[in-house]
């Protein structure tokens, strides 16, 4: 079920381009955008010093972990040219995941 040679050279063919790369950066800082909106919480928050050091902690924590995660599932999933010529990764991998387990484990 899962490809273990994408882990070899996960690097391979990768284009090292700054125009890109800024173009990459800026297209991710659109989803941080909720930042923003952090001077209006604080407000609200009983002991902001302790509490907001600890959630931002807490919740990068735990979204850097979910994202690793799933960029491993990718990987084992789906070769690099199918994440390249795919526009949603996500739908691909969860198709052949769960095609996966209908053809093995189907009650007929």
């Amino acid at each position: 079920m899962g490809r273990t040679e994408n882990f070899q050279n996960p690097f391979e063919n990768t284009q090292l381009n700054p125009g890109k790369l800024a173009l990459a950066f800026y297209a991710g800082m659109y989803s941080y955008s909720g930042w923003s909106f952090l001077n209006y919480v604080v407000e609200e928050i009983k002991n902001p010093n302790r509490v907001l050091p600890l959630s931002i902690f807490i919740g990068l924590g735990i979204v850097i972990v979910i994202y690793a995660f799933a960029n491993i599932a990718y990987f084992t999933l789906l070769t690099p040219k199918e994440m390249i010529e795919s526009s949603a990764v996500a739908f691909v991998k969860s198709i052949k995941f769960f095609s996966f387990f209908l053809i093995n484990f189907s009650f007929n």
